[in-house]
């Protein structure tokens, strides 16, 4: 090998096989790397060996010789260096008299180095260089003019890839639509592929606008409470033009605290300070940024220690939308993790992407990462790469690991063993893997999956396998957008059909082969209108079919990565209503489409639904009645929006029957109308209601009629009418009953009548007739009465409502006359009097109701009647008299009794003075009757003569005659008394007798026996 350069910057001596370089004094710590470049002269098979050593003169060192020095050795090979260039604007759109960079990429696809490279960039006469630089050390600039760059690079080394940057500006006259263009070529004495070494970038002046954006995502970290958690903020300033100052705000997730921010370069890492740390948020303010270009920050949070493992991180990043920006939905970006429980946490990502190998391209690349979020270490962690089918790996795993690392191919996948994984470190490695098919089908699917260890104890099992997918051939795409114009009835409309080829842009291997066919299915009763494109500056675009549904577009080839967009304006139905939604359908495909076999089709096509942007009002009423006559209604007025937009100012109105009457209700009344007011009835069902009262007519049989109503009237011009609502007016059901006091009733009796009724119709009032042709009378369902005439009556209980509809229930009631009996005592009795003695008269009349009130006696002697309940009366002639009394009753029911000749009146009364008995037989004896004769003295004295015999054994005896018999029961001596009254003897006269009762004597024969 023989020496060429170096990027060090210090003096060296020597050359050809040897160099030594002067590094001067090395301050702690620090670290000086760079690169050599060096011709191999072997030639191949041979092996060379590249050493390097390091001495200083400090007596003091320390470090162990095997450090000082380390060494390379490998075998020479035949030439395989393939060199191809790409290019690219960082500002796709430049606007006049404003900066943009150009980013050129140099690649090696071979497995050798390359012999110097030279880069020649030519600019657009509209645009003069301003700067450049490179993303590795080792370019050179050769010479410069306004409109070109010359640079050079001793080599580039095999499977690596290195940018060179330039700077220009566009002249302050450029035209919005001017056409750009930029062209990158590179040679290499060695590049076995030159025709892949020519890159052109095309272009337009944009109208100028800004439009910054801000990414954030994971770096690393440990996922437990107490864990430290990194995270990256990435800002761009994808406009075209220089913005000035803004602001980035991170709002922290819940439970973690703030603890630095820094930013990375090749010289290290330097602190960001936050103008504003709280609890809650951190913020940073920049002075400007230049359009293309961009930052990242690191930002280091801790975790709090009490936090509860489950808990969701929330990480929020937000840059100032600025006035005018294309649009503020790329202005916040959030990263989400879950905090998990102590213990070991392993993970994997994975990613991928094709190598430019033109259209040869065969050979993948991914990177891989694996990380520790936990807090316990991992020993002995195997990663697992599966190869896509029908690959294998090409080259070897590249990586960096402060631990042993190593691994294995096993034909079909890869392992990778770590001796270990700490807490919050992780790992990244890079292969790739070939196909022996070449050129590579359209249409392909590669999947490559990626595991890692799982740690019995690990936190979280579900993260531990990741899968990238690289396709082959276009990936077309399409979008549909509506950009302008009201979805109304007759509006014009106009929709954004954005398409592309979804591979990234230097992937132009993947181009489609055919015209990218682009149609558009309207909706039915749309018309086309007119189509712009965006890459012809927005000039009208005419379609290739148009049958007035399917419009279709051929327009042209599209590079991977590319993408267009046409303006399609269309008109909707002038019979479209609030009901349609109409859908929209977008297709993009290839006029090839065998040669552009894509890997998905589910993204060729797109929808877009339009809802006319109208309420569509449904309107009901129902009511609320009986539909009795007189009885009252409520009428419901529903109005439903069931259309797609909001409905406001929304009038409902209501022509009221003429029949109804005392209409009252929710809305205004000015009659014979009712209207509501709404300001607003939500879409999809939302609802508003308007009632009214009123009461039926009275007349039975009568159809009321309502199909006078529905919205009148809404801000956006759309109303609606509802069906008739019809009843006809019934007839009440009036229902009545009666019933009454039970038992025998009696006149004066207080009979209670009990009424029941009931009726589906307006309020009863009730009549009675309770008979005897008294007539009706008013009252309530309850009422009394007392008959005064026995005899048989009808009760008529009538029920009548406020219409005049009646129903009448009927009773018999009997009504018996008062139980009146007259009677009379008198007394003395028998009333034997003399004249001018008094015979007192006793009312023993009785009844049942109701009370005798009046006595009317009559003593049969021809004096004056006496009219008091008890009498006496004195009778002056003698003679026999028969003695009347009549009662009445408070009704007038009278009752007679009528005793005949009981009372004997004698003209004078002589007085007892004596009285005498005798008895018969003389010797009486128990069981036989004795007779009892008295003998008065004197013989004529004035009867009627009464005698009260006592016989002494307890038996007394009253007789009017003078004789009587009594039997005895028992013997012995008695004494028997015999008192004799007459008129005029009230004392009486009395004789005493004792008299002796034999026994019954009983003669038994005599026998007498001889011997």
């Amino acid at each position: 090998m023989s020496y060429i350069t170096d990027t060090s910057g210090f003096p060296h001596t020597g050359g050809g096989g040897q160099v030594v370089w002067d590094l001067g004094t090395v301050a702690p710590g620090e670290w000086i790397g760079f690169s050599v470049f060096a011709e191999v002269t072997a030639s191949e098979g041979e092996w060379i060996t590249n050493t390097v050593e390091i001495v200083t003169s400090d007596p003091y060192e320390q470090g162990e010789e095997w450090e000082k020095r380390a060494e390379w050795s490998g075998e020479v090979v035949a030439n395989d260096t393939h060199l191809n260039v790409g290019k690219d604007a960082w500002t796709g759109d430049p606007a006049a008299g404003a900066p943009l960079v150009f980013s050129v990429n140099v690649c090696n696809n071979g497995g050798t180095g390359s012999t110097q490279v030279t880069l020649t960039d030519t600019l657009h006469p509209s645009m003069t260089l301003q700067t450049w630089w490179s993303d590795m050390p080792g370019w050179s600039e050769v010479a410069s003019s306004a409109q070109q760059l010359v640079v050079t690079k001793p080599a580039i080394q095999g499977w690596h890839c290195e940018g060179v940057y330039i700077r220009a500006t566009v002249d302050a006259a450029a035209w919005p639509g001017m056409e750009l263009s930029n062209h990158a070529v590179i040679t290499a004495a060695n590049d076995l592929s030159t025709d892949d070494d020519e890159a052109w970038w095309w272009g337009n002046v944009g109208d100028p606008h800004t439009n910054l954006y801000v990414n954030k995502h994971w770096g690393h970290g440990q996922l437990v409470p107490g864990g430290d958690l990194h995270y990256w903020i990435n800002d761009n300033n994808n406009g075209n033009l220089p913005v000035g100052a803004f602001r980035i705000t991170d709002t922290l997730p819940v439970s973690t605290t703030f603890q630095a921010a820094w930013r990375h370069d090749q010289y290290g890492q330097h602190p960001v300070p936050p103008i504003y740390t709280g609890t809650d948020y951190v913020a940073w303010e920049f002075s400007g940024l230049d359009n293309g270009y961009g930052d990242s920050i690191e930002l280091v949070l801790s975790v709090d220690r009490d936090a509860a493992p489950g808990a969701v991180l929330v990480n929020t990043a937000e840059i100032t939308c600025l006035p005018d920006e294309d649009t503020c939905d790329d202005n916040v970006s959030r990263w989400t993790e879950t905090l998990f429980d102590y213990g070991p946490n392993l993970r994997i990502r994975k990613d991928g992407w094709w190598d430019d190998w033109g259209d040869a391209t065969r050979r993948a690349s991914y990177h891989l990462r694996v990380e520790n979020v936990g807090n316990e270490t991992v020993d002995w962690v195997t990663i697992t790469d599966v190869y896509p089918t029908g690959m294998y790996l090409d080259g070897g795993v590249g990586g960096g690991f402060g631990q042993w690392w190593d691994w294995r191919d096993h034909g079909d996948h890869l392992t990778i063993t770590l001796e270990s994984l700490e807490p919050n470190w992780s790992v990244d490695f890079d292969f790739g893997v070939i196909t022996d098919t070449e050129p590579l089908p359209f249409g392909l699917i590669f999947t490559n999956t990626a595991d890692v260890t799982l740690h019995p104890e690990d936190a979280n099992p579900d993260d531990k396998v990741d899968i990238a997918v690289l396709t082959t051939g276009p990936d077309l795409w399409v979008e549909k957008e509506l950009l302008g114009g009201e979805l109304l009835p007759g509006e014009l409309v106009t929709f954004s059909l954005r398409f592309g080829n979804e591979h990234e842009g230097h992937e132009w291997w993947w181009n489609t082969q055919g015209s990218v066919r682009l149609t558009d299915t309207l909706p039915g009763g749309f018309t086309f209108i007119t189509a712009t494109r965006r890459s012809w500056d927005w000039a009208p675009y005419a379609p290739v079919y148009d049958d007035g549904i399917h419009i279709a577009w051929d327009t042209g080839d599209m590079p991977a990565g590319g993408e267009d967009e046409l303006h399609v304006t269309a008109r909707i139905p002038e019979t479209a209503t609030g009901l349609d939604s109409f859908t929209n359908h977008a297709e993009a495909a290839s006029t090839e489409p065998i040669s552009d076999t894509e890997p998905y089709y589910d993204n060729n096509h797109a929808t877009l639904d339009l809802p006319i942007d109208l309420p569509y009002f449904e309107v009901g009423k129902a009511y609320e009645s009986t539909e009795i006559a007189g009885m009252p209604i409520t009428y419901t007025l529903t109005v439903t929006n069931i259309g797609n937009s909001v409905g406001t100012g929304v009038i409902l109105s209501d022509t009221i029957p003429s029949e109804l009457e005392n209409v009252g209700g929710s809305g205004t009344l000015q009659f014979p109308w009712m209207w509501w007011h709404f300001d607003v009835i939500t879409p999809d069902g939302g609802t508003a209601l308007g009632s009214f009262d009123a009461t039926l007519p009275c007349t039975v049989g009568l159809s009321i009629v309502n199909d006078d109503y529905g919205v009148r009237w809404s801000d956006q011009g759309v109303t609606g009418a509802g069906d008739p609502v019809s009843l006809t007016v019934r007839v009440p059901n009036i229902q009545v009953a009666l019933t009454h006091t039970l038992g025998v009733i009696v006149v004066s009796d207080t009979v209670r009548f009990t009424g029941t009724a009931s009726t589906d119709g307006t309020g009863l009032s009730y009549t009675w007739d309770m008979g005897g042709g008294r007539g009706p009378t008013s009252g309530g369902v309850t009422i009394t009465h007392v008959y005064t005439r026995d005899g048989d009556y009808t009760v008529v209980l009538t029920a009548t409502d406020s219409c005049g509809y009646s129903r009448a229930a009927t009773a018999t009631v009997t009504v018996s006359p008062p139980n009146l009996a007259a009677d009379f005592d008198y007394s003395p009795k028998p009333a034997n009097v003399v004249e001018g003695n008094t015979v007192i008269f006793t009312d023993t009349s009785t009844t049942n109701v109701p009370s005798i009130v009046a006595w009317q006696w009559d003593f049969g002697d021809g004096s004056a009647l006496a009219f008091t309940q008890n009498a006496t009366h004195t009778y002056e002639t003698a003679g026999v008299y028969t003695v009347t009394l009549v009662v009445t009753d408070t009704l007038g029911y009278s009752a007679a009794e009528v005793k005949t000749a009981i009372v004997t009146v004698t003209e004078s009364c002589i007085e007892l003075t004596g009285v005498t008995f005798e008895y018969a037989p003389s010797n009486p004896i128990i069981g036989t009757a004795v007779v009892f004769t008295a003998d008065i003295e004197p013989l004529g004295a004035t009867p009627l003569i009464t005698y009260v015999w006592d016989f002494g054994d307890g038996v007394t005896h009253t007789v009017y005659t003078t004789s009587t018999t009594h039997t005895y029961a028992a013997s012995g001596t008695l004494d028997v008394l015999v008192t004799a009254y007459n008129p005029c003897t009230p004392a009486g006269v009395s004789a005493t007798q004792s008299i002796d009762i034999a026994a019954r004597r009983v003669f038994l024969p005599l026998v007498l026996r001889n011997g």
